[in-house]
This record gives C-alpha cells, sequence and structure tokens, in this order.
C-alpha cells in the first residue's frame, strides 16, 4: 500500500493549480494547505474540505506535518490526537514511527561510512560480515550481494517486509530475523535470484546491511544514527528503537489499527529496516541535511559527490541508494514512505531548489499523506515555484 502513496502524489501533482503568491504569509500558505484536500476521487463540483475533515471521513486520529521551502523548515504543526483513548493532543514534539523511512537513514549511515573508506559499495558483503553469513547458492555463484545492490533493493534477497511485534511479546535478536528462527514470525532471508538482475523491494536486505554495519563498527545501529545522521543534522527528537521504559516527557504517538494499540516493535535495540522514531520537523532537517549535501554546503551529513551518487538511478528500477527518485516533468525528486502496523508516513523533496513536505499519521490510510502532499503542492504551487527552481 504505502509504496502506492508517492505514485499517487505525483500523478495528483500533475493536476492544474494556481501559483504560490509571492505575497503570501507563511500563515496564508499554511491555511491554503489545511483547506485544499480533495479525494483522489471527486464528484464534478465537489468543494475541497479541511484536514481536520478528511482526518474524520478517513478516521485518522492524528498527523504531524512538515513543510520545507528554501532549505528551511517553513512551518510544521499537529492535528488530532496521538492518542485516541486519553485525547493527548498531537504536537510539534509528537513522535512517529516512520517505519521504511529507517532505509533512507540507513543508506545515509552507510554512504558515511563508505566516503571514508571503510567500505566498498561494489565488494561481497560477506568480506565484511563477521556475525552471519550471505549463504552461496546457485544465484550467488557468478554474481554476489553488495552494498550497492542492497541500497537499492536490486541484491535479489527475499523478505519484502516485517509483521512486527507487539509490545509485551518476545522479539528476536538480528540473528533470529536472519535465519528466521522464533521468536522471528518471517522467513529466512536468502537469495532467491541472480544479484543485480533487477529490482525488488527487500526489507530483508536491509536487515543483512543492519549486522553489516554493526560488525564493521562494533557499534549499534541505532548509535550510528544518533552520532553520523541526528547530532550533525540537529534532530534533537530523534531515535533509532525507543527505550525499554520511554520517560513520561516523551511525546509518543501510539498506533491506531484503527483502534489504539500499543506500538509496535521489531527488533529489540532499533532496525535498519523499520524502527525510526521521529517527529515531521526531525524529518524534515533529515531531508534539508541531503538537500545541503547536494548542494555541497556545510555542515553537511555526506560530501556533495556522496550525496549525488545516493540519488543517482540504480539499474532500470526505481531507487538511488535508499531513495525512491520520482520525476515529474523536468522536477527530480527524493521520496520515501513508510507502513507500519498503524503508523504511515511519506516525504517528497526536491533536488534542487530546498522544497520538500513531511506527513506523518497514526493509522494504517495512507490515502490522507497523498491528498495533504498535493494540497501543499497547490499552495506551494509545485512544480515551477520558488520552491522548485534550479539553484
Amino acid at each position: 500500500m504505502m509504496r502506492a502513496i508517492i505514485a499517487a502524489v505525483i500523478c495528483c501533482l500533475g493536476c492544474s493549480s494556481l501559483p504560490a503568491a509571492a505575497q503570501e504569509t507563511v500563515a496564508q500558505r499554511r491555511e491554503r494547505v489545511e483547506t485544499g484536500l480533495r479525494p483522489r476521487v471527486t464528484i464534478a463540483g465537489q468543494p475541497r474540505g479541511t484536514i481536520q475533515q478528511r482526518m474524520r471521513d478517513l478516521g485518522v486520529p492524528g498527523v504531524s506535518i512538515a513543510v520545507v521551502r528554501d532549505y528551511q523548515v517553513e512551518w510544521a504543526k499537529g492535528y488530532g490526537v496521538r492518542n485516541a483513548t486519553t485525547g493527548e493532543m498531537v504536537t510539534e514534539a509528537t513522535r512517529f514511527q516512520v517505519a521504511s523511512i529507517t532505509k533512507p537513514l540507513a543508506a545515509v549511515v552507510t554512504l558515511s561510512l563508505a566516503q571514508e573508506g571503510r567500505l566498498d559499495l561494489d565488494r561481497d558483503v560477506n568480506a565484511y560480515l563477521k556475525s552471519w553469513k550471505v549463504p552461496e547458492n546457485e544465484f550467488t555463484k557468478t554474481e554476489k550481494v553488495t552494498l550497492r545492490r542492497i541500497l537499492s533493493h536490486t541484491a535479489g534477497m527475499t523478505v519484502s517486509g516485517f509483521a512486527g511485534y507487539a509490545a509485551g511479546t518476545p522479539v528476536p535478536s538480528l540473528l533470529e530475523v536472519l535465519d528466521g528462527k522464533p521468536p522471528a514470525n518471517n522467513p529466512p532471508v536468502r537469495v532467491d535470484q541472480v544479484p543485480g538482475s533487477g529490482y525488488r523491494y527487500s526489507g530483508g536486505g536491509y536487515t543483512v546491511l543492519q549486522q553489516l554495519l554493526e560488525d564493521v563498527t562494533g557499534r549499534s545501529f541505532a548509535d550510528l544514527s544518533r552520532d553520523r545522521v541526528f547530532t550533525p543534522a540537529g534532530m534533537t527528537n530523534s531515535s533509532v528503537g525507543l527505550p525499554a521504559a520511554a520517560p513520561p516527557s516523551l511525546e509518543l504517538s501510539m498506533a491506531h489499527m484503527p483502534d489504539p494499540r500499543p506500538g509496535y516493535r521489531f527488533l529489540r535495540g532499533g532496525s535498519g529496516c523499520c524502527e525510526w522514531w521521529t517527529t515531521s520537523t526531525d524529518l524534515a532537517k533529515f531531508v534539508i541535511a541531503i538537500q545541503r549535501s547536494l548542494k555541497g554546503q556545510t555542515p553537511s551529513i555526506l560530501s556533495q559527490a556522496t550525496a549525488r551518487t545516493m540519488l543517482t538511478p540504480v539499474g532500470a528500477g526505481p531507487m538511488g541508494l535508499g531513495f525512491r527518485l520520482p520525476r515529474l516533468g523536468s522536477t527530480q525528486y527524493f521520496a520515501h514512505d513508510g507502513g507500519d502496523p498503524g503508523f504511515t508516513s511519506s516525504f517528497l523533496a526536491a533536488v534542487h531548489g530546498g522544497g520538500a513536505a513531511v506527513i506523518l499519521n497514526n493509522s494504517n490510510r495512507g490515502g490522507l499523506n497523498a491528498e495533504i502532499l498535493s494540497s501543499i503542492r497547490v499552495a506551494y504551487g509545485w512544480p515551477g515555484s520558488p520552491l522548485v527552481n534550479r539553484d
């Protein structure tokens, strides 16, 4: 479902729109976003709805939005509740689990090590793995699993995604997940098509990546993410995984499916494929850090050359290294979305011009994300407005 969200947004971006008035204030642009939602299937003459109306229509308890303009978070705002049982409101400080958007984070961590010469993107990953190896078989005789192929989902690896584990139930170790052993609820992560022969989305491949990163550095993926991305990018409301007992001051959104459910966990200590908890503002800062790296600005989290490599398509698939690369006309974007039980998340960012949008919600109804992103496009005049003008 979630892989269709960005496609739906790009489709909606092709609709006619009014250009954003340069004289508008931030408050006026935000109001146009908030009142400009429209279902993908509409009746002729049907008026646009508000965010709150569409949340009620679709049964989405809470949403968090951040909009980036000219390499800065222009505004961020929470809507609705983070817990439908207690009625606690979503604020700018509310963290959501962003699921597969953790994969772009893992890609940045990997590329930061590669630009230091500690990893070779095109070397057999078994040369780096210590605690576990990719089992050799007939598919790996001539072509090998490499970091470039894992990051671009062209490694031929199995296990598209993971069902997760409810709070209070046994959670497997990373090695148990890789081999599909109890209490893991997934099949073993294996290679079942020739690496490099085509695109197929694989959360299992990113689990192999997490094991590799931890084997090479001797540090957890959570710590690597903090030191190599969160801290340098000023992301103070992000973590991979959560402490066993989160302090009351930590604003966490509950998952809703559709009723409130305890937050799902994927791997104890955090997962390289799915367990980043963050706010819309922090995710926007992550996007800005990549945009600044592309411009060669400092401070940055990657070199300009590395950032360009990351956003270069691999093979015939829709991916660079960790990011989807949708295009609308002459405008190139980088994007990703995520879906866990009770959470959906999306971001869409222009490669040039410093514009982006982030949408997080605490339900399984990702269609609302597409509607909000489309409303942002109308309000800001994507493409062709200063938001996405080339530098």
